[in-house]
Order: C-alpha cells, then structure tokens, then sequence
C-alpha cells in the first residue's frame, strides 16, 4: 500500500511507561465487532475455531446477520428469550453497546479491526457495487470520486457502504461531523469499550498482540487469509483518487488514524523486538501448516472441488478459497478443513451444535452446510 501511509512507530521522544502484563488466563467471553471490508472473516475464523474446540456458547443472529444496517438489539441473538449469557460474539452488527451487554457476560472482552480507509472503500466499492445505489451507475471508482455527491445520497438503499462504512459500523452517526472536542469524546469512549483495536494493514502483529490479550498459544491465531478478492476483482488506485477518498471518508480517516496510533502504543509496551519475533513464528506455523493441508494457493470458488469449501459470492466479485490435499487422514481432514471452512458454512456448523432441535430447519442444504466434514472417498472428489 503506497497511498498516504501513517507511522507504524511511536512519536520520538515519547515514553511508554506501562508494562505488558505476563501473567494470564486465557479469555473465553469475547465479543468481536466484525467490521466490513477489513479482514473480519479471517478473524472470525480464529474465534469459531476457538469456540468450537472448547464448546463455547456463541450470540448467533435469528436471521442472516443482527439486523445490520440498524442498530444492533438483543432481541436478534437466537436464543435471547431464555436469559443465557453468550461465550462469544463476533457476527456482523451495526454496533450498540448497551443492546450487546444484555446478552454476554459481565466480564467480556471488547475488541475489533479497522483497515486503512483508501483499502476499504476500494473493496467496499467491487464487493457490494450492486448493493449499494451510488456505486450502480459509475463504472469505476476514479468516476465516482469524480463527483460523489452526484451518486450518494444519505440513507439511500446500501449507500452506508459508500461512505464512512467503519464508522458507521461502530454505530456512530454518519450523517453528523463531530467538531473536535466531540470526537476526542468518541474516541475516548472507544478506547474504554474496546481492549484492542486491530489494524488489517498489519494482520499478523494484530494477531500476535490479540493472542496475548486473550492470552491463546499461539497456534490458536494461526490462519489463511479467507473472502479476499481475486487479483482480478482489483484496481489500481490513483494518488489523486487516493487523496479524494481520504476526504470522502473524513470520519473513516479520523477513526484509523486514532487507533493506528493507540495499536502501536500497545506495539511498544509488548516489546517491537520481541513482537518481530513472534511475528517470525506465527508465519512460519503458517507455512507449516498450508504445505501439510493445503492444495496450492487460494483459488476462485468455481475451482474448489468440495463445495463445503466454497465461499459466498456477490455480484462479479471472484471471492477466493481453499482445497485441501488429497489423502488426508480423517482426523487432518477434520483439523485441516476448519481452516479454510467459508463463515456462512461455519456459523451454521455452530449452529447445528448449539441448537440441533432446529438445526433442520435452519440450515441451508444446497451448500451442504450442515453436513459433518468428513474426508470424501479417495478418488471421488465431493463435486
């Protein structure tokens, strides 16, 4: 990423004085706010993982997503009515934290992951061009920095998606800009709800600082990058397209420029070196485990032999995936596949053991969703 990149260190001359701490439990109450657009889908899959290896309740949504784009209400979680207090909730929301605290434990740990603003829009702009109704008629984002005020119209169908999309996610207002003070209060408030805020832009220290945080192994952060676009599905941004989508996005701006500062800071009391390190490991776990379970790099779904496998798709967008090597042992099958396992496809699988009595009616059988990820037959790749 060329376009106006921020420091990735700690103002000279500024002292951090806190320490990381060493002693720890390992967190098992977490709610993940699932941003659009900035690797939310990898993330979400370290947490399914998680939760379904230790049997964690999760805060499911009755329908597709928690009613976004509205703010988020308790009476979405599947299974509110009974009282329950959720394990872990990391589905896509429009944010609203006194609804989310009625449905998870006292103790929950808050965290979530913001994206370079000129990233997001540029992805937000070829994922949901036929979603939102001021990317329908321009056929190139250049065009429609052109003149964005021609195409947007606030509270137009989808448009939330259009402009200051992380923003809006976090349930702050989009149609308001804050004066100063206000949006040091915001940023304030921010800061005391969430323990982490992760950046995309650096996935792997994201990565490595949320394991400490919940104090995981390692192991436990391990994974593939998931619903990434193909090469294909990406256009190159202009400098001058770049400077105008920082300005269309002010408040997306705003937002990064605060918690890239705040993501360093956490940086610098964990140790640069000793992050370095551990960033080091982390890749190469990875490597490790994509020459054991992987068939080569990413693919389009089209090319993905088992459709357990393969990712949503919307619109032109090519969304990439998985295959996984042949003549697996069932228990690699097992361990492999909930890797490369597509969100819709997982948050059923959870589904189907949270709530088997409804499990039937519930899940999508043309994807076979719910079917248990066994090891097709040798020589009989699952079509």
């Amino acid at each position: 990423m060329n376009h106006l990149v921020l420091q990735s260190k700690i103002p000279a001359g500024q002292k951090i004085t806190k320490v990381w701490p060493e002693k720890c439990k390992a967190r098992h109450h977490i709610m993940f706010l699932k941003t659009h657009k900035t690797a939310g889908s990898t993330v979400l899959n370290v947490l399914y993982r998680y939760g379904d290896h230790w049997n964690l309740s999760f805060a499911l949504p009755v329908h597709y997503q928690f009613g976004y784009p509205s703010l988020f209400r308790a009476t979405w979680v599947k299974g509110h009515d009974t009282g329950q207090r959720f394990d872990l909730m990391c589905n896509h929301m429009r944010f609203r934290l006194s609804e989310v605290k009625k449905v998870m434990h006292p103790d929950t740990f808050f965290f979530t992951i913001l994206r370079h603003p000129v990233e997001v829009a540029a992805s937000a702009f070829s994922y949901y061009k036929s979603t939102a109704s001021a990317f329908r008629n321009v056929s190139s984002l250049d065009s429609f920095m052109q003149n964005p005020l021609h195409f947007f119209h606030p509270g137009a169908q989808g448009n939330n998606y259009a402009r200051n999309l992380m923003w809006f996610d976090l349930g702050l207002d989009p149609h308001k800009k804050p004066t100063q003070t206000e949006l040091q209060k915001i940023f304030t408030s921010l800061d005391n709800i969430f323990g982490i805020v992760l950046l995309a832009d650096y996935f792997d220290e994201s990565m490595v600082l949320l394991r400490h945080a919940l104090c995981w192994p390692l192991d436990d952060v391990v994974t593939f990058k998931l619903n990434s676009r193909s090469n294909a599905s990406m256009a190159a941004i202009s400098q001058e397209t770049a400077v105008r989508l920082r300005q269309w996005n002010s408040l997306d701006w705003a937002l990064y420029f605060h918690f890239n500062t705040s993501f360093w800071h956490h940086a610098a009391r964990f140790g640069l070196a000793r992050l370095d390190a551990e960033v080091q490991e982390l890749r190469a776990r990875k490597k490790v485990l994509a020459a054991h379970c992987l068939q080569g790099s990413a693919v389009e779904g089209r090319i993905i032999n088992d459709k357990r496998f393969r990712p949503f798709q919307l619109g032109s967008v090519q969304i990439l995936g998985y295959n996984l090597k042949p003549g697996l042992s069932r228990e690699e099958f097992t361990r492999c596949s909930r890797f490369i396992l597509p969100e819709l496809q997982y948050k059923d699988r959870i589904y189907v053991r949270q709530f088997p009595s409804k499990a039937q009616a519930r899940i999508n059988w043309n994807h076979t969703i719910g079917s248990p990820l066994r090891r097709p037959p040798v020589g009989k790749a699952k079509a």
